[in-house]
């Protein structure tokens, strides 16, 4: 049985949004009007006390190369503001042994460090000139799948929404913001849902399905399409991933997610949702959920073997 939509006085915000509009930091964790995103509400689930404490995963390499794929994809209006790309020489002053009036790019020369640092000055992620090259390789193997390019090109990208989520047990209303990736037209094949792109280690889709449970991609799916549909009126009831490898030669990937994998992502969600309001009105942010986990000795969690060890030995 599907779960209710729990969602009140949703609205779209904005449609090709800013990113940083979209992350723009509101009221601190912890208190009553801090806008609940997937992300967070994945990371308090996880655990409370550490959410609350500030924690926040490190921006790793597979996640820069994401957001420049996203950015070239999706929003290549914002590329200029958000990315500088050096050129591949500067300039220089020629002399007797050395007649060049430019030599490659390095950032062992004084006025390619302070280059950088002026566009880091300006709040831009600075390129390496052969990462942006490789990024634009990617993203012609991308619309060179015409299933993708169509699903890309019959879509509205970046649509904000923002909804409030209230907690029946405890009174309180806990705000939530998403962002979309691709909204098909009505007038799309695909008008019955939202899209992702993601950019991945594999495309295979049996390494996918574990990927969307350990990142939590059905609690996004779930969330995202209840959101909407609160804010709309209207009955998306299907999530699509578009996939792409984060190396040579990139390949893709095409993935629907099933109606199960909603429902849990859906019933993770509705979960985490409760158990926050329960933190606040409690002002009480239990390590390592043993709000979830009763099975303990003063306070110790038993190690117990997971079921699949269990089939495995």
């Amino acid at each position: 049985m599907a779960a209710k939509n729990p969602f009140i006085n949703a609205r779209v915000v904005s449609y090709q949004t800013d990113p940083s509009k979209y992350h723009q930091p509101g009221v601190e964790r912890g208190q009553p009007g801090f806008i609940m995103s997937r992300s967070e509400l994945t990371e308090f689930f996880h655990c409370p006390r550490r959410w609350v404490r500030g924690y926040r995963r490190r921006d790793s390499d597979a996640l820069a190369w994401g957001s420049l794929v996203d950015c070239l994809v999706i929003e290549p209006h914002t590329f200029k503001d958000r990315f500088a790309v050096p050129p591949a020489n500067y300039p220089c002053e020629p002399t007797k042994k050395d007649p060049r009036t430019e030599k490659p790019w390095t950032t062992r020369a004084d006025y390619c460090k302070d280059w950088e640092e002026s566009e880091r000055l300006q709040g831009r992620v600075v390129l390496r000139h052969e990462d942006y090259l490789q990024a634009q390789s990617a993203v012609k193997v991308l619309f060179e799948e015409p299933e993708i390019s169509a699903f890309i090109k019959t879509s509205q990208a970046s649509v904000m929404v923002t909804a409030d989520y209230w907690d029946e047990a405890t009174g309180i209303t806990v705000p939530v913001k998403i962002l979309i990736d691709l909204l098909p037209d009505g007038h799309s094949p695909y008008q019955h849902g939202l899209g992702d792109l993601k950019t991945c280690e594999s495309a295979d889709p049996d390494l996918w399905a574990r990927s969307v449970f350990t990142y939590n991609y059905h609690v996004q799916a779930a969330l995202y399409l209840d959101v909407y549909n609160a804010a709309t009126q209207e009955e998306r009831t299907d999530f699509f991933h578009i996939l792409q490898e984060s190396y040579h030669p990139y390949e893709c990937g095409q993935q629907l997610m099933s109606a199960e994998f909603l429902e849990l992502g859906r019933l993770k969600y509705q979960n985490a949702l409760r158990e926050y309001a329960l933190c606040l009105a409690r002002n009480q942010w239990p390590t390592y959920s043993f709000a979830r986990r009763a099975e303990n000795w003063n306070g110790w969690l038993f190690t117990k073997p997971q079921l699949w060890m269990l089939n495995a030995a």
